[in-house]
């Protein structure tokens, strides 16, 4: 789940919103064409339909509807911020749903699912004021051909745990489906586009318009690449306990991705500043740092010893705890200004500085590797401020600003984590950075 364009895609999918696709005329014999596919809708506003397998995905700011096949704005963050949550809601229980077949011929799968979570939950309790944690509510199986089903979102209501209906969150279901013959059942979701053997994918669905239910589906090619099954031998040296690499998943997505961690901006930034022009501001690689080395939404890896949510990743985990807010209305809880100051050594505003705003990462990761497009031109006003174009995270998770006047620098990256914690923690609707020069 890396992209958040990635996670519509799937989404839609997974909520049934995939679109019927259906064959147009003529037969296709032996060594005769395959029907042309026609969808249905074969265009929408504010996003795409894939011409060969009539998925939808939106515009990043847009979401599929309920039902429906248009692509909706997505609201922010109402300006106070996370809602109060009850205490008793901080602990969540997680269903667990197992294929049938899988259930009856590996008998210990409850037991290593507990497993899994108490390890969970040790990882969360070395966070500093977590009050988060999970418990198993109930086991379940359900027939292996009622997979169809759940993969076009029908899922029935009972696999699902909430928090009641006085609240706007909701619990988690776990599903997994165990196979040997995983390429079978491709089509079902993305045809050929799987990015890898390993299948999961965070859906929150709407129930009534009351609450929010959360569900991973996991997917695993063959006993031997599931979570219930020892790991790999080539990897037994780095993973001495494999609750480690198990635990690493539903930590990375039922627990990070689940609470809304989920832009790019909480893990993996990797990116230099390629301008040639001065200050130059160096690379910056958000998983290499050391609140983030041991944070699970880095993918760095190491024994789960080391695990621990850096403190935003934390303070979120902690705050959505109930599931009150998707991963897209967090990404889109920043504030609605960004404003640039540039001051002297003194303090003192500097009128006439110019300003110029550099792509560092845009949403679709075109720009990944190197900072180099020249974004914006500004020069400061009497009060030494210039106003940059808000467009993150539509176009942009991260930017380089730099200023200069008579000979002096100054620069910084903005990256929009930093947007999140000033809107959602800090209560700013109004962002500044100060840039002295020297």
């Amino acid at each position: 789940m890396k992209r958040i364009n990635w996670i519509v895609a799937v989404l839609a999918v997974f909520l049934g919103l995939f679109i019927s696709c259906g064959g147009g005329g003529g037969g296709s014999g032996a060594g005769g064409a395959a029907p042309p596919v026609v969808c249905n809708p074969a265009s929408v506003a504010h996003g795409a339909v894939d011409p060969s397998t009539c998925a939808i995905t939106c515009d990043t700011g847009y979401v599929l509807s309920l039902p429906g096949a248009t692509c909706v704005s997505l609201s922010r963050i109402k300006r106070e911020g996370f809602k109060a949550i009850p205490e008793a809601e901080y602990a969540e229980q997680i269903v667990f749903a197992m294929n049938e077949s899988f259930a009856q011929t590996h008998s210990d799968w409850q037991a290593r699912a507990q497993g899994i979570i108490d390890h969970v939950n040790v990882v969360l309790n070395r966070n500093e004021g977590n009050r988060k944690s999970y418990s198993v509510g109930r086991f379940m199986t359900y027939p292996d051909a009622d997979f169809l089903k759940m993969a076009k979102g029908e899922i029935p209501e009972n696999f699902f745990l909430d928090n009641g209906f006085s609240s706007d969150g909701g619990g988690t279901t776990i599903f997994y489906y165990i196979l040997e013959d995983y390429h079978s059942i491709v089509q079902i979701f993305l045809g050929s586009g799987l990015p890898a053997p390993d299948f999961e994918k965070d859906v929150y669905r709407s129930i009534d318009g009351k609450m929010k239910r959360f569900a991973t589906a996991w997917l695993a090619e063959g006993v031997d690449d599931s979570l219930f099954t020892e790991v790999n031998p080539d990897i037994r040296n780095f993973y001495p306990n494999w609750y480690d690499l198990k635990t690493a998943g539903v930590l990375h997505e039922a627990v990070g991705h689940g609470l809304g961690l989920a832009a790019e901006d909480q893990y993996n930034y990797n990116f230099k500043d390629k301008t040639g022009t001065l200050p130059d501001l160096g690379t910056y690689t958000l998983g290499l740092t050391d609140e983030y080395w041991g944070d699970p939404m880095t993918g760095s890896g190491g024994p789960a010893s080391l695990w621990k949510f850096a403190p935003f990743n934390a303070w979120v985990i902690d705050k959505n705890a109930n599931h009150q807010y998707s991963v897209y209305e967090v990404m889109y809880g920043i504030p609605a200004e960004i404003k640039v100051k540039v001051v002297d050594s003194y303090g003192m505003a500097i009128n006439g500085a110019a300003v110029t705003v550099f792509g560092a990462l845009d949403a679709k990761k075109t720009a990944h590797h190197e900072m180099k497009t020249l974004l914006e031109t500004l020069t400061t006003d009497a009060n030494g401020e210039a106003v940059i174009k808000n467009d993150f995270p539509d176009t942009w998770l991260a930017k380089g600003i730099k200023a200069s006047h008579n000979g002096k620098y100054a620069g910084q990256y903005l990256i929009l984590t930093d947007l999140e914690i000033a809107y959602l923690r800090q209560g700013l609707d109004k962002y500044v950075i100060t840039l002295t020069l020297q």
